[in-house]
């Protein structure tokens, strides 16, 4: 067999096994174990292919759909507050504004990232706030033409639902956050609730034992167990909890110095890494059972988001003294500092141990040794600014008032240059692979670099699954 009938053997056998979409993007940054993973590459240099501007509104957490559709939660920044859940196309076009009402008619607003499924799209929770202060909450579900599915409203006293992000299951259980406005001598409690993704109807309610703030998560192990690392509020401490995941009991509690306003971070053998925020800059490691194994001083004030990890490493963005900390996940040791003395935070790693993230006023990426790829420049002047990596290497980046999209300078996969990955690429990416000169003689026009799938800096058979699955997915 010539090589290139044996590249494009490859392709045809990949072609039958090609990975499917999966479960969707069940929390934010799609990965419920939050480790600020993608099962997707990034780009190697990119350059801006559009931007959104928002206008008077403010955009949050992105999510990425199957078919590259992103969808955001959008606020007008003025009085009125009114909320909706955008969908823009993958070229950056807003498809739809579904308005966000409660089931008293009044407009309601969130901030966090969606949950998007092959079977609709979730949005909690969203808030209703006139002279800001939060009243009432909601999730929304909607099916993805539009239609509204169910309306989740807990009707809990003095419920405050405005950083919490909602994580989906396995199982199709909707795990959700709910915080409370504390009064001076009042006994108001986090809650952790559990909801049927099918119909809202709630599976059960955990009442926190302590009076301490609730922002962020919860994560989900793989053991089966909820994690949440709860922020100390002005009446009491932080504490990290342990539920089981069925049935939400409390398993086990662990008092912290500090709290954070971002969830912890799993390991494959569910350790769990600690955001220390907004009192200290540790990054703590504790075991499935909540014992302490290494604590990280970053040298500063605070860790400024949610850690990163992959293959045994562990990704600190740190607001004070800034940068991504890279450290052992087995022994705390720091690896590198990636942008130091920069203020680092919302950041992804890709399947080929990238990592892009939010420094200072640029987004920028570093390969798995450490070198730097590429930066952008933003103006920033949002502090929730997020990141999310979705297909064709394609990066959405918001930053509060714009949502950017980041593509490698070659198109992947559009390997014959005409717009469009479709079965007419076929034949130039095996020759690309097999026969660089002869490729560049018959494209005289195109980027051999489209080829390079995977964006590992090589075109090779390595790129065979990457292309079919981008083939596959248009």
């Amino acid at each position: 067999m010539s090589k290139r009938a044996s590249i494009l053997a490859g392709v045809l056998l990949s072609a039958l096994s090609a990975r499917s979409f999966g479960q969707g993007w069940p929390m934010r940054g799609a990965d419920i174990q939050n480790r600020c993973t993608s099962a997707h590459v990034g780009p190697r240099n990119a350059v801006v292919r559009w931007r959104l501007n928002a206008g008077f509104y403010r955009v949050g957490y992105p999510t990425v759909g199957a078919d590259g559709s992103i969808y955001v939660a959008a606020q007008y920044a003025l009085p009125d507050y009114d909320g909706y859940l955008w969908k823009l196309s993958e070229d950056g076009e807003l498809l739809s504004g579904l308005p966000l009402i409660d089931s008293l008619n009044r407009p309601v607003r969130s901030g966090a990232p969606p949950i998007v499924t092959p079977d609709g799209v979730y949005v909690g929770w969203a808030y209703y706030s006139p002279a800001a202060s939060v009243e009432a909450v909601s999730m929304f579900a909607f099916r993805h033409d539009g239609a509204p599915s169910w309306r989740f409203e807990p009707q809990i006293p003095k419920e405050n639902g405005v950083w919490e992000w909602p994580i989906l299951g396995p199982d199709g259980t909707i795990y959700q956050a709910l915080g409370t406005k504390m009064t001076a001598g009042g006994d108001e409690r986090g809650s952790l609730l559990a909801l049927n993704s099918a119909d809202g109807t709630l599976k059960w309610r955990w009442v926190s034992p302590h009076r301490d703030s609730f922002f962020a998560g919860p994560v989900l192990g793989t053991n089966g167990r909820l994690y949440y690392q709860a922020d100390a509020s002005s009446f009491g401490q932080a504490w990290m909890y342990c539920l089981d995941a069925a049935s939400g009991i409390l398993l086990w509690e662990k008092y912290l110095n500090s709290g954070p306003q971002h969830a912890p971070t799993l390991d494959e053998d569910n350790n769990a890494y600690l955001v220390g925020f907004p009192f200290d800059g540790w990054c703590t490691k504790v075991d499935a059972d909540g014992n302490e194994l290494w604590r990280y001083d970053t040298g500063g004030s605070r860790t400024a988001a949610s850690f990163g990890y992959s293959n045994g490493k562990v990704y600190v963005p740190c607001g004070d003294p800034g940068g991504v900390h890279v450290l052992d996940a087995v022994t705390g040791q720091l690896i590198r500092v990636l942008e130091a003395g920069r203020y680092a935070r919302s950041l992804v790693i890709d399947d080929a141990e990238s990592v892009f993230f939010w420094s200072d006023d640029s987004v920028v990426g570093y390969n798995r040794i450490g070198e730097k790829l590429w930066e952008s420049p933003f103006i920033q002047i949002s502090t929730r600014n997020s990141i999310a990596l979705g297909p064709a290497s394609r990066l959405i980046a918001s930053s509060g008032v714009t949502l950017n999209a980041f593509e490698p300078v070659a198109p992947i996969a559009d390997v014959n240059c005409d717009g469009s990955v479709n079965g007419f690429d076929v034949d130039p990416f095996v020759l690309a692979i097999s026969d660089p000169e002869r490729f560049a003689e018959a494209y005289p026009a195109c980027d051999i670099e489209a080829a390079d799938t995977n964006q590992d800096g090589s075109i090779d058979g390595h790129d065979i699954e990457r292309f079919v699955t981008r083939l596959t997915r248009d």
